[in-house]
Order: structure tokens, then C-alpha cells, then sequence
């Protein structure tokens, strides 16, 4: 424990000196040196840069292994990106996001149900969540915690300075339906491996991709209507919130296949957000690693 607490006071050390690096320097400086480190972490990171190439193969996006290294050059860039305007995630969602389709979230809002916002780790999605929370009122968002502690506490200042709630994963489901009952905001990031226990399989990329389930299940239960909520990266380094028309389950079917067919087109739908702009996804994580049992 007290060598991982070190390593902990290490990684949060140089985490901190580069928070202040950031902080202090004007907006377009700050976001130039998150692309240059997201570019350093290109050519340094062999062991993501494999699970991500053979990600993109399996999932035939580009057409030959040069424009799939072009597309994971600017994905570390992206990335690099978000860190830089995670540190000054406040002023980014206050002045550098714009918003399309608000009127699918004051539809659902009508409904008196609260709003289940569907979302993956595409575009800066902490970015997403901290605009919308500024824009529309206190939001709460399903997370897990940093498992570096220390980073975790400025992670959570962070969300919480802008009308962020995180909510655990694990145990979470009484809570969750507080929040519906009292018509509040809950967003949730679909486009993650998880176990069998957990989840179902479903098609992604051409590939069966073990989902989590929770959003169907909560769903179907609740009537909560669920609104597909993306945000991507503009070539002026601005960004675009937009909200994809409400979506209401219907529970009258059978209840296992309708967590399926709802969970598939959660899935089917951030795929098409992925297929615009392929650099802007998570192609790091090993999205497939759990198998069907034979």
C-alpha cells in the first residue's frame, strides 16, 4: 500500500505541474501544447497503439493500415486535446460550445420524467457534460471513480464546478431512480466493454460487443425518455454540442428481448457518431475483450 501510495504522489505530482502549466497560459497556447503531448503520446504509447490498430481493423474503418495510423495520430491528438481543455473545463463550456437540437431536451423535459442523455467516449465528453450542466441546470453523470486518489479529488472539483454530480456505478440503481423521481438529468457513456454479468451482446462495427444493459433496463422501468447527446471537435477548435431527437421505450414486449433491441440501438447510434469522425472515439480500449461463451 504505502509503494502505491508513492507511486500515487509521483503521478499526481507531475499531474498537478502540468495543470499549473496549463492554467497559467492564454486558451490557443494551452490547447497547442495539449495536441503537441497528444502527439508525443502517438509515438511513445506502443502498447495502446496496438490495441487501437487492431481495433480499427477489426472494425474496417479506413481503407488500408496508413490512413488508420493517420486517423490514430490525430485520435492522440484529440486526446491530448481534451486534457489541455479539461483543466480549464469551465471557461471551455462556458464560451467554446455550441448547441444543436435543444428543442429534443425540452421535449423530454415536458414529459415530467427526468432524462436519461446517452453519450460515449467520443469528442470531449467531459466537455459535454460540463456544458450542458451550465447550460440546462445541475446535471449527474455515471462515472467511475480515478483510481489515483489524488487525481481524483481535482478530477471531481473539476465536474463539480461546473453543476456536476457523479454518480458510482456500482449500487447505483436506488439512487438513479431518486434522481428520475425528482425529474433530474442523468448522462451515461455506452461504448465500453464490460462482463457477461453485466451486459449484452450486441452488433458494433461488425463485431459482437458485450454492453452494458443498465440504460434499457432503467429505462423500460421507468419511462424515462432517453436522448442521444454527442459533442465533437470543429477544426476551429470549438465544439458542437448536439442532442439527437428523445427516444421512449416501449415495455408492452417481451422484457429480454426488448433489452437487447434497445441496447443495440443505443449501440447502432454511436456508431454513426464514430463513423463521422473516427479520430474523435476511444479506439484505445479494448472494446471487445469479452467474448461470447460458445
Amino acid at each position: 500500500m504505502i509503494v502505491k501510495k508513492l507511486k500515487w504522489l509521483i503521478e499526481y505530482f507531475f499531474y498537478r505541474l502540468g495543470v499549473l502549466l496549463l492554467s497559467s497560459l492564454p486558451l490557443s497556447l494551452c490547447l497547442r501544447i495539449g495536441s503537441a503531448v497528444g502527439l508525443l503520446g502517438f509515438f511513445v504509447d506502443s502498447s495502446h497503439r496496438k490495441i487501437a490498430m487492431d481495433n480499427l481493423r477489426m472494425s474496417s474503418v479506413g481503407k488500408d493500415d496508413e490512413e488508420r495510423k493517420a486517423i490514430l495520430r490525430r485520435c492522440y491528438q484529440h486526446f491530448g486535446l481534451n486534457f489541455a481543455e479539461f483543466i480549464r473545463l469551465k471557461e471551455m463550456a462556458q464560451s467554446m460550445v455550441r448547441f444543436e437540437g435543444e428543442e429534443n431536451v425540452h421535449k423530454a423535459k415536458s414529459m415530467g420524467k427526468g432524462i436519461f442523455f446517452l453519450s460515449g467516449h467520443f469528442g470531449n465528453w467531459e466537455l459535454l457534460a460540463a456544458a450542458h450542466a451550465i447550460h440546462f441546470g445541475k446535471a449527474h453523470v455515471i462515472a467511475k471513480d480515478v483510481k489515483n486518489i489524488y487525481v481524483d479529488r481535482h478530477v471531481k472539483a473539476q465536474r463539480n464546478s461546473c453543476s456536476l454530480e457523479i454518480i458510482r456505478p456500482r449500487r447505483s440503481v436506488y439512487r438513479i431512480l431518486r434522481i428520475f423521481r425528482a425529474k433530474g438529468d442523468i448522462g451515461i457513456l455506452l461504448d465500453q466493454d464490460t462482463s457477461h454479468r453485466e451486459g449484452v451482446f450486441v452488433d458494433f462495427f461488425g463485431q459482437k460487443a458485450c454492453t452494458q444493459s443498465a440504460l434499457a433496463i432503467i429505462a423500460l422501468k421507468t419511462g424515462v425518455p432517453v436522448v442521444p447527446a454527442f459533442i465533437r471537435r470543429n477544426p476551429d477548435w470549438t465544439h458542437t454540442l448536439r442532442y439527437l431527437p428523445p427516444i421512449v421505450l416501449d415495455n408492452t414486449g417481451d422484457r429480454k428481448t426488448a433489452i437487447v433491441e434497445y441496447t443495440q440501438l443505443f449501440t447502432s447510434i454511436i456508431e454513426s457518431q464514430i463513423k463521422e469522425h473516427p479520430d474523435q472515439w476511444l479506439w484505445l480500449h479494448r472494446r471487445w475483450k469479452t467474448r461470447p461463451l460458445k
